[in-house]
């Protein structure tokens, strides 16, 4: 199924498998090879309702341990609506969901994936654990 609105955020997993596209507040999770869609945050029964982000996603990020290349892999995203969530892979079940202070402008998350850092356009950074 083809995305009927504009992607504001795309991104590949580390094993090139898999890409994730941000199409306004949804999530849509692809089959690089196959190029089939295997599942959205549209999908219903995948998460709780109001999962989702509730407006335009703007910053995507997979992080992959690279102490532990067994275990799954996890999606970072954030948007208009200042909430910060991760997302399991390759299935985008939702295990956190925290609100930020500011939008963000930037994300990064160190090595062993428990400290997530964003930073806004003035120039504030924050780190969450």
């Amino acid at each position: 199924m083809a995305p009927r609105l504009p992607v504001q955020q795309l991104v590949v997993s580390p094993d090139k498998n898999f890409l994730v596209l941000a199409i306004n507040s949804h999530l849509q999770l692809f089959d690089r090879a196959a190029g089939t869609r295997l599942c959205s945050t549209e999908d219903a029964g995948l998460n709780p309702p109001g999962s989702n982000h509730s407006g335009l996603i703007r910053l995507l990020l997979i992080h992959q341990e690279l102490d532990a290349p067994e275990k799954a892999p996890l999606l970072i995203s954030t948007g208009e609506d200042k909430l910060l969530k991760t997302w399991q892979l390759p299935d985008l079940k939702l295990l956190h969901s925290r609100q930020l202070i500011k939008r963000a402008t930037s994300i990064a998350v160190s090595p062993n994936g428990k400290n997530i850092v964003i930073a806004d356009k003035f120039g504030d950074v924050y780190e969450y654990v």
